[in-house]
């Protein structure tokens, strides 16, 4: 009978305010973990389209990644097309990419799907016969667009840690 008696003299306000607290909590986590990004451009078409949303989870140990998963990323260094540094992936430009090739893999691309601006430039890169094969290290992902785009067929194998989400879900959208 006591416990009954002091949970009716309670003001109703604590249970609303520790309700609140414990929302509160909950989203922080949630922002922490949870992202929603809107996709610009066409580089992931037909699986995202441009002014689509997508829900992605950050903070994924690259252990865990998988081949096809759909990989926020913020690559280190300057942009293959001569663009600003994209070392501060919370300010600069991040690119959506599927992820194509985890550590042992051997992944081999032509210079030809590169875009032209950039074809130019790793022309020495690729060998007499346009081809390229990347072998992908512990620690490193080989991400790449459905389509046309800056990924790793200009960049290389990427660190881990480039990977700031991995898409959960698209959220609709999209022009």
């Amino acid at each position: 009978m006591s416990s009954i008696s002091s949970i009716s003299s309670m003001p109703l306000s604590t249970p609303l305010i520790a309700a609140g607290c414990a929302l509160a909590g909950a989203m922080m986590i949630f922002r922490a973990l949870l992202v929603v990004v809107r996709v610009e451009g066409t580089s992931m078409t037909p699986a995202l389209r441009d002014g689509q949303r997508v829900l992605a989870l950050r903070h994924v140990p690259g252990r865990l990644f998988r081949r096809g998963w759909i990989a926020l990323i913020a690559p280190s260094g300057a942009a293959p097309d001569g663009g600003p540094p994209l070392d501060r992936p919370t300010t600069g430009p991040v690119f959506l990419k599927r992820i194509r090739g985890l550590p042992g893999d051997r992944i081999e691309t032509s210079l030809d799907e590169l875009q032209p601006p950039v074809r130019a430039y790793h022309r020495e890169a690729y060998g007499a016969d346009g081809r390229r094969v990347w072998s992908i290290a512990p620690g490193q992902v080989f991400v790449q667009g459905d389509g046309p785009g800056s990924d790793s067929r200009a960049w290389g194998p990427l660190p881990w840690s480039a990977v700031r989400a991995i898409v959960i879900t698209p959220l609709g959208g999209g022009r």
